[in-house]
């Protein structure tokens, strides 16, 4: 009977251990030249890309952490001309409908968010072979996006609302 208890305690101390040193694993990422911090269970690797718009060629800045999920964070400026009298609403939808787009995804669900008084949206998306959840914010003429995909079966969870709700803008 003791032993089985010591075998019950040394499992429970195991699994506690583990848990410890996932949440552990995890760590704030701070971009400057962004203006946002964002907590992930790792080291980004950078990556920029230039883009064709209708505003011109702009500079995607992302930012990826591969894995089960795997978490992405981008960001890219809009000329400030090209967003002057425009409704920031419209700029989120065309965001939220080109990220499903690109994933060949279906959207699944969406609602308004703000951070700082800025306007977002969060959306969440499948396809074949993946679940996904973004959060997008258009802050002045600079559009910010946070995506988690889960591969398939997977399902939605703490780790990817710890990220998405963890992104600050840092002023």
């Amino acid at each position: 009977m003791k032993s089985a208890v010591a075998r019950l305690l040394l499992a429970f101390a195991l699994v506690l251990s583990v848990q410890a040193a996932a949440s552990a694993q995890w760590k704030t990422f701070t971009q400057t030249a962004g203006n946002f911090s964002v907590q992930l269970p790792g080291t980004p690797k950078a990556q920029d890309q230039s883009v064709d718009t209708k505003v011109g060629k702009i500079t995607a800045h992302m930012y990826l952490l591969e894995g089960n999920p795997t978490y992405v964070v981008a960001y890219n400026d809009y000329p400030a001309a090209s967003m002057k009298g425009k409704n920031p609403n419209e700029a989120l939808e065309a965001s939220a409908n080109g990220a499903v787009t690109n994933v060949k995804a279906t959207l699944t669900s969406k609602k308004a968010i703000t951070i700082k008084g800025y306007p977002g949206c969060e959306i969440t998306f499948n396809n074949p072979k993946f679940l996904g959840k973004s959060r997008i914010y258009l802050v002045k003429n600079r559009l910010y996006q946070l995506t988690a995909l889960i591969p398939k079966p997977g399902s939605y969870n703490k780790d990817v609302n710890r990220f998405l709700t963890s992104f600050r803008l840092l002023k």
